[in-house]
């Protein structure tokens, strides 16, 4: 009995010391210390966790003020160089507008430097109408005009940054600012006359020169004294530094003398559809005058129909060393003095672009001192549509000057009749360095044709126009076509009219080259379905950014 008694309070001790020990186990250390020692240790860690945290707040505040250190801030300079990049693009340029003060400064003035090339917008009247003063504009509205949309001045300049302008497009976009406000035939066009004059006065005022100008006196309505701006007291300054002008049919003044007073700086003169038939001499001459007097021109077309423009073209005398190109269109040549005005411009041996297009030459020999002469830098030639057989003048050129030859253009009215030693001329004396060529063709020139291709190894842009009669044959030859043009080329076309293509799907299948443009001319009339869905699936496959539209492009 006292020995069970003795077991059992074992087996009890046993079983309160394991508690025990589990029970301290689970006591955690510190309170096994003393109060005051418990509370000092508590105070340390707490301190020590605002001090860790203040240091990482303290680093996280460094990073950010290095953040913003790295931040570069482009100079105005440099955005304005990287801006040229979307002068085209108004919508990205809007969006740079609103990134700061220092982008949107230098996008307003690449916006507004050329608001009216290629824009009529009425919008951009009203924001110049806001850069006039209150005086102005009270004036304005004393006479009618309707200024009830400009509630607040300009937040800038904005005339300060005109440098480009196209007139035509000028008042067309005052036309329609002015059609909008739907008044009466009559106020619409004294409100347009009254408008332009003021916004012209503030363009002479407030900007600081002119880059570029077109005077055209088509589709100016009952606006006449337009070309008010080379008649204003500040026109020296502001035509001064003029590099580009473009005269369209004006006959009424003598603009050429006029812009001559303050222009002599000019790089680029166009004079566009003027005709020179029963012209005074005087008006002759103060062309002349115009060409002569420029210190650096280098870039001059004559689109004259009519009478030849011989004394202009005898100016080039005086530019021959800066004049890299000329064209010439719809001029007619009768006279003897002809000869003496392609004179002039053999002289210009530094020519890099020579086109002449639609005109006449009563006898070829007035082309004879282009043939004569060597163009070192000669890279250019379009010969276009010539009353007269002009392949001969055309085949001495490249021979003359096949070293620097890229561009070779070549298309006459009656091509069909003559033939042509063209092609076998370009491939003897000027194959490899092509990079476009607009040329007739026949199909008994296929050897010549594929023996081009096959060392034109830069060639971007091929157009054969013809075979004429033979549309049929050259249509089997496409697949076989397809295989020999170089990886270069980009943009093809055809001459054929009336023939259905069965052999596309070949064509383009055999295609190395990536183009960016095909064209048929007879496409023109009539392209079927069928011909659609292969196109729209070789651009899938090879181009799919292209649309349908922009790829069936002719390249002239």
């Amino acid at each position: 009995m006292a020995q069970t008694i003795k077991k059992i309070f074992c087996v009890g001790l046993k079983k309160k010391h394991q508690s025990t020990q589990r029970t301290q186990d689970k006591i955690p250390q510190n309170k096994t210390k003393p109060k005051w020692k418990r509370l000092f240790s508590l105070g340390r860690k707490i301190k020590k966790d605002s001090k860790n945290q203040k240091i990482e707040q303290d680093n996280h505040n460094v990073q950010e003020i290095d953040k913003k250190k790295k931040v570069v801030i482009l100079p105005t300079d440099c955005l304005l160089e990287i801006f040229k990049y979307f002068r085209d693009d108004l919508k990205t340029l809007h969006s740079c507008l609103l990134v700061d003060k220092n982008w949107c400064i230098s996008t307003v003035r690449l916006i507004w430097k050329q608001p009216f090339l290629n824009k009529k917008s009425p919008i951009i009247i009203d924001v110049y109408l806001s850069c006039l003063t209150l005086h102005e504009r009270k004036n304005l509205i004393k006479n009618g005009v309707n200024l009830s949309n400009i509630t607040k001045p300009a937040s800038f300049h904005y005339a300060n940054f005109l440098r480009h302008i196209d007139m035509k497009n000028f008042y067309a976009a005052v036309d329609a600012r002015t059609a909008r406000m739907k008044e009466s035939k009559i106020i619409e066009n004294r409100t347009t006359n009254l408008i332009c004059r003021a916004l012209c006065r503030l363009f002479m005022t407030k900007c600081e020169n002119l880059q570029t100008l077109r005077l055209n006196w088509n589709y100016v309505g009952e606006w006449k004294g337009y070309p008010i701006l080379p008649y204003h007291r500040n026109a020296s300054t502001f035509l001064y530094e003029l590099s580009e002008l473009t005269i369209h049919k004006i006959n009424t003044r003598d603009i050429f003398l006029d812009m001559e007073k303050h222009s002599k700086n000019l790089i680029k003169l166009e004079i566009m559809d003027y005709c020179f038939d029963n012209l005074p001499e005087h008006r002759h001459e103060s062309i002349y005058t115009l060409i002569k007097n420029q210190n650096n021109l280098q870039h001059c077309k004559l689109f004259a129909y009519g009478t030849c423009p011989v004394i202009p073209m005898k100016a080039l005398d005086f530019q021959t060393k800066s004049l890299t190109h000329f064209e010439l269109i719809y001029a007619k040549f009768i006279s003897d003095e002809s000869y003496n005005a392609f004179i002039s411009l053999s002289n210009c041996r530094n020519l890099k672009t020579l086109i002449i297009e639609y005109c006449y030459f009563e006898n070829q020999d007035f082309l004879q001192p282009l043939i004569n002469t060597h163009f070192p830098h000669l890279h250019k030639i379009r010969f276009g549509s010539l009353q007269c057989n002009a392949s001969e003048i055309f085949v001495e050129l490249i021979k003359k000057n096949s070293s620097s030859l890229r561009d070779l253009h070549y298309s006459d009215d009656v091509s069909r009749q003559f033939n042509h030693l063209i092609l076998e001329t370009i491939v003897t004396y000027s194959t490899t360095s092509l990079i476009s060529l607009s040329i007739p063709f026949r199909n008994y020139q296929t050897p010549q044709l594929i023996t081009l291709l096959s060392f034109s190894n830069q060639l971007q842009s091929l157009k054969l126009i013809g075979p004429y009669g033979h549309e049929r044959a050259f249509v089997e030859f496409l697949p076989i076509l397809a295989k020999l043009l170089p990886n270069s080329l980009r943009h093809f076309s055809l001459d054929l009219n009336w023939v259905i293509i069965n052999t596309l799907q070949q064509f383009l299948s055999n295609l190395n080259a990536r183009l960016n443009t095909l064209y048929i001319s007879g496409w023109s009339r009539r392209i079927r379905d069928e011909d659609v869905i292969m196109i729209k699936d070789y651009l899938q496959q090879n181009n799919p950014e292209i649309d349908l539209h922009d790829f069936l492009k002719d390249i002239t």
